[in-house]
């Protein structure tokens, strides 16, 4: 499974990639800090997609709901399942995620350890569970 991180923040980066690799060391993260760069780097991708997206909510110049709505209207890119994974539990902003057609809104969770079971179910959702229409 090849995930995609777009996270500013490098702790919550390390953090998120530490759990994952600790969920399935299989996994393989790549990690752009810069949404604007992550933006372009999808859109021009012709081939070896990411798996999954996971998208920080607050970030610099293009926010999450911002990219993954950007993403969404890309023939190509807007199948690839896109999560905003995010420290904010505002309803408006869930809202305004799945309005730009995130596929799913996580919240960090207030532990290591209940952080790392959002993770771990969140990845085997998608790497057992859901059928790609």
């Amino acid at each position: 499974m090849h995930i995609m991180l777009i996270e500013d923040n490098d702790d919550h980066a390390f953090l998120m990639t530490h759990y994952l690799n600790r969920i399935d060391p299989t996994i393989r993260v790549t990690r752009l800090s810069d949404s604007e760069l992550a933006a372009a780097q999808l859109t021009g991708m012709s081939d070896s997609f990411p798996d999954l997206l996971l998208v920080d909510l607050d970030m610099p110049h293009l926010d999450g709901a911002d990219l993954i709505a950007l993403i969404k209207r890309v023939d190509g890119i807007r199948r690839i399942p896109a999560i905003i994974v995010t420290s904010s539990n505002s309803r408006a902003d869930r809202q305004r995620c799945l309005d730009a057609n995130a596929n799913s809104f996580v919240v960090k969770a207030a532990t290591a350890q209940l952080f790392q079971d959002a993770l771990t179910t969140l990845v085997s959702y998608w790497r057992h569970v859901h059928v790609a229409a």
